[in-house]
This record gives structure tokens, C-alpha cells and sequence, in this order.
């Protein structure tokens, strides 16, 4: 069988293709006005060159005003969360990464933030044809010798992450695997994408919150000494509730968001059987919430609030909704779970947000006949109906059924996925441990 896919044979003709890979799909995948910001969407180069000035500004301010502490270890991190203070508690400098702003100090300079951040505005806006010129893979090739020198000047002791896909993300992997700085992806969410070894796998290690996370990771073919459980610096020190809001009064639906570019690859398969965004609809982003719509209609429900991911548009959904049942979520995260009575939604980190303030998410996964949702991707614990504690919709009538009897999550399963106190020390002594090398 002839395999036919863009990225394998752009592997084989452009040098930095594989850092690249995430800036490709997106110039590909990322359209349609159902995205907030469809990447089709013309670019003004004025607005970001002066964007780009102001915060070379902000910067140089910012690095003035906060300083750093040369004589404490460095390390870099993107990570979300509050990860940063807590790597701080243990006697760490924490700088942000060095290519965009963040709210931590930085490590470079002003000369090269300019030169990171105008590569960065070029890297996020240039076309297709552009990304895999000889002439931006020269820049590829600038940027990383710039960034190397950073490390090995400021002597880096570690990096941590949230996600490998990103290009900066896996240039700073592959620099400090040169330079045998110890890297950390630090998941953010319970919705794994399991199946294969790719996603979230290039780091030396990857941090989870609890002992299923690890368990799971580990059966879908990660190796199990990579994988650290840390716990959560948020939950780690949240009260388990002692019950679950479940009723009617104020129902939060999660959108089923398209991804902007493939989510799922199968490390065994090629061409086009590895190609899983090819078949992608978005008219099962509508069907989703029409599916949803209907069993509510069932057990007399006449409305509900809909949160939208944020890279979606809520107006297109609205375009084709109507909103004479939906109304569109424009809370924060936190007003928004304050206010909610139940949540319904799909495979989504929301799952833990939810239960953590005491209210029921009910799991609603329609699956075609061979186990992929209804966009085309696996779904893995605990969104797959394989936890008995944890009950999940795969189709209308069972969410209906669930609506019914109002079967809540056994909150019990939260001590594995969350374990009871965040503790870092097994980071420090692998840092520790790779500076004596």
C-alpha cells in the first residue's frame, strides 16, 4: 500500500522539520470560523511589530524592576499551575521561558529577546512556504546556537514543560539533552492521550499527579521509570468533598472542541492510518451538543450554559444552536464551577476541576463502533467507561439514563488521581544527581 502523508516526507527534506511539526499542522488544520482565531485569518505585521516593541519595553522594565538571585540554581519553566513557587520553596531561581514574556524574570538579555521575540512573531505568522525555506531553517540554526549559549552561560540546572509539541518546546528538549540538563513535562490535565509513545514522551521525565495517571501511561507502552508522581500543586492540598452537587438548577455542557491539529498519532502506523485529523467533522461538534440538548429535553430540562473551549468560537456554535437553549459561559473558570450544578461534558482536565468544587461532571463520550469518539481520536481513562466508580455516556439514551437517576462520580477515586501532598524532593535529587555527571 502506498503511504501517503505531508509530514513523512517533509522529515525527509526539511532539517528542522520535526521541531516545525506543530507550526505545519496548524497552518493546515487550524481553519474554519468555528476556531476563534482561524490561523487563515489575515495577519497585520504592523500590529506585531509594535506589539513587539512594547514588550521589549515592558521587558527591559520588568527585568530591571525584579532581578533575579545569581546565587541560587537556575531553572526554567512554562509550567502551569503555581509549579514555579513551589520549585522556588526548594531553593531554586525560577526564570521564565525566553522567548515570549512571562510573569517571572527572565534569563537573556534585551539584544536577544528582540532577536527570540521577532523570530517568534515570524515562526507563529509566516506561511507554509516560509517555515520550510533554507533560509528559515538558517534561522532555525541561529536561534538555536543563541539559545544554547543561554543555557550553558547561565548555567541552567533543569527545564520544565507542560507539553512537547510546541517548536521552542522541543528545541529546549534537544539543547539540554546536549548540554545533560535534566527536562520535565509537567501534565496539566487528566484527559492523557494514551495509546502511543509520542505524545508526551520527549522529556527525560513526566510528572503526574496520582498513581493511576502513572499506571495508565505505563500499560499504553511508557517507560515506568520516567514517569514521576509529584502530586498537584493546586489539589494536593484541597479538601476531598464530602458530596457532589447533582441537580438542574444551573447545568454547565463543555464543548467537544476540534483540535487545531493531529492530537493523536500511532507511533506503529504510517501514511494515512496514522493521519487520524484527515477525517475529522465538525458538524460532530454540533451533533455533540444537539445529543446533549435532546437528553436534557428528556428529563424536562428547557436550557442549559455552554462553555466553549477557548479557541473556539462561541458565535458559530450560536449560528447554528440558536440560543434559545443554550447560553453562552462568559464567567471565569472559577465563577463558573461556583455557580454550576452539574457539568456535562467530554474527555477534558475540566473532569477534575469539577469534583475538586464539589460538583458532578457527567462524562459523555459517544464512540463509533471501533472505539473512537466521535472526532476520530481514542479516549482513555477515565473518559473510556472502564472505572465502575466513574459512570460515562456513550451514547443519548445512557445520558439520559444517567440524568435520570442522577448517578454521581464515587469521589473516592480522587486519591488516585491526586495524591495527598505535593512533594518535589524526587526532582531535586534527579537535578542534583545529573550536576555531579
Amino acid at each position: 500500500m502506498k503511504e501517503y502523508f505531508y509530514f513523512d516526507y517533509l522529515l525527509q527534506k526539511v532539517k528542522y522539520a520535526n521541531l516545525l511539526e506543530y507550526e505545519l499542522n496548524r497552518r493546515i488544520y487550524y481553519y474554519g470560523q468555528h476556531f476563534k482565531n482561524s490561523f487563515e485569518t489575515t495577519t497585520n505585521k504592523k500590529t506585531f511589530k509594535r506589539n513587539a516593541l512594547l514588550q521589549s519595553g515592558y521587558f527591559l522594565y520588568k527585568k530591571l524592576l525584579k532581578g533575579s538571585n545569581k546565587q541560587k540554581p537556575a531553572i526554567i519553566s512554562s509550567v502551569y499551575f503555581n509549579f514555579g513557587n513551589d520549585l522556588k520553596e526548594s531553593g531554586y531561581q525560577v526564570y521564565g521561558i525566553p522567548w515570549t514574556l512571562t510573569r517571572e524574570v527572565s534569563l537573556i538579555k534585551l539584544t536577544e529577546f528582540i532577536k527570540i521575540n521577532f523570530f517568534y512573531k515570524k515562526l507563529t505568522s509566516c506561511n507554509f512556504n516560509t517555515l520550510i525555506s533554507e533560509k528559515f531553517q538558517k534561522e532555525i540554526y541561529d536561534i538555536s546556537i543563541l539559545i544554547d549559549s543561554v543555557l550553558v552561560r547561565e548555567k541552567v540546572k533543569a527545564v520544565f514543560i507542560p507539553q512537547d509539541v510546541g517548536f521552542f518546546e522541543r528545541l529546549l528538549i534537544q539543547l539540554c539533552q546536549k548540554n545533560n540538563i535534566p527536562t520535565f513535562l509537567v501534565l496539566h490535565g487528566s484527559a492523557l492521550r494514551y495509546g502511543n509513545t509520542i505524545n508526551d514522551n520527549k522529556t527525560d521525565y513526566l510528572c503526574v499527579f496520582g498513581e493511576i495517571l502513572k499506571n495508565k501511561l505505563v500499560e499504553s507502552g511508557f517507560n515506568p521509570e520516567k514517569i514521576l508522581i509529584t502530586g498537584h500543586p493546586v489539589y494536593s492540598n484541597y479538601t476531598i468533598p464530602n458530596d457532589l452537587k447533582f441537580d438542574f438548577s444551573n447545568i454547565l455542557v463543555i464543548s467537544k472542541a476540534m483540535p487545531g491539529q493531529p492530537v493523536e498519532q500511532v507511533d506503529k502506523l504510517k501514511g494515512r492510518a496514522r493521519d487520524t485529523n484527515r477525517l475529522k467533522d465538525r458538524g460532530n461538534s454540533l451533533l455533540y451538543l444537539l445529543f446533549i440538548k435532546n437528553a436534557l429535553l428528556s428529563v424536562g430540562i428547557k436550557g442549559a450554559t455552554l462553555r466553549v473551549h477557548p479557541s473556539e468560537n462561541s458565535e458559530w456554535y450560536l449560528n447554528f444552536l440558536g440560543s434559545d437553549f443554550f447560553e453562552i459561559d462568559k464567567l471565569s473558570f472559577t465563577e463558573t464551577l461556583k455557580k454550576a450544578s452539574l457539568v456535562i461534558g467530554p474527555s477534558s482536565s475540566f473532569f477534575l476541576d469539577a469534583l475538586y468544587a464539589g460538583v458532578n461532571y457527567t462524562i459523555f463520550e459517544p464512540l463509533y463502533d471501533d472505539g473512537l469518539d466521535i472526532l476520530n481520536d481514542p479516549v482513555g481513562h477515565p473518559f473510556d467507561g472502564s472505572d465502575k466508580k466513574i459512570p460515562v455516556a456513550q451514547n443519548e439514551n445512557k445520558l439520559s439514563e444517567i440524568l435520570k437517576n442522577k448517578d454521581k462520580v464515587d469521589l473516592s477515586v480522587l486519591k488516585d488521581f491526586v495524591k495527598p501532598q505535593l512533594n518535589l524532593n524526587i526532582i531535586k535529587t534527579i537535578i542534583q544527581n545529573h550536576e555531579k555527571h
